[in-house]
């Protein structure tokens, strides 16, 4: 990798240039395949042909790809009015909890919701307020 504020050869991790002291993705002065020389409104390198994103770009993909194709709302309603039975938490890929309050519930004849009700109501605002994510660990969207 290359960085592309001033060309520097970098390993593939490295978070600072240790040569300009900037972020190595940032920039757009160089290619980060090759080190060629580039410009702000090139697309691609010239000289290897790599596809040249931006970093703005970059973060964007980035963070699409961290986004749950799971609702927040599906599963905040789930643990809502299903929520002692774990059917939330089966949604969410998180299976061996949801088995937990299944069998809590079930092999205790329904006294155990007095302990996964609670704790399912806990998980709604949770999920409501943004602060739980799929087992993936992705943003429910």
């Amino acid at each position: 990798m290359y960085c592309r504020n001033c060309g520097e050869q970098l390993n593939d991790n490295t978070l600072v240039c240790t040569n300009c002291g900037k972020n190595p993705v940032e920039g757009f002065a160089y290619c980060s395949n090759c080190g060629a020389k580039t410009t702000g409104d090139m697309t691609s390198c010239q000289n290897c042909g790599i596809a040249l994103r931006h970093y703005s770009q970059q973060v964007y993909y980035e963070k699409a790809d961290m986004q749950s194709d799971k609702s927040k709302l599906s599963a905040g309603l789930m643990a809502v009015f299903l929520g002692p039975l774990g059917i939330h938490d089966f949604y969410l890929g998180n299976t061996d909890k949801g088995w937990t309050k299944l069998l809590i519930t079930v092999l205790s004849g329904g006294v155990g919701s007095l302990l996964t009700g609670p704790w399912s109501i806990y998980d709604a605002y949770k999920i409501f307020s943004g602060q739980r994510d799929d087992a993936d660990g992705k943003t429910l969207r």
